[in-house]
């Protein structure tokens, strides 16, 4: 990365951060069950804190650290070309 501009590494690393926070909120709500995306869009529209989101989230998915991390290696793999045999 050192031959690249550094607003082109800014825009390239904003695009990947925005792709990534796209990929967690996408699992987040396809493992919230059914029942409580309507709680859960409450929370949007009446602009929630991010403790306030983080505390339904590990409520309603327990196992959230391991939904995460799955979305983390679906980033990896999808747009750092890292997969899981390497």
């Amino acid at each position: 990365m050192a031959d690249v501009d550094k607003a082109v590494y800014k825009e390239l690393h904003s695009d990947l951060m925005s792709r990534l926070e796209d990929i967690i909120n996408a699992t987040i709500v396809e493992k919230l069950p059914p029942s409580k995306l309507e709680e859960f869009e409450k929370l949007l529209d009446n602009g929630a804190n991010s403790n306030q989101f983080q505390e339904f989230i590990k409520k309603h998915i327990p196992n959230i650290d391991a939904v995460l991390g799955t979305a983390l290696i679906t980033f990896r793999e999808r747009y750092l070309g890292v997969n899981r045999a390497n």
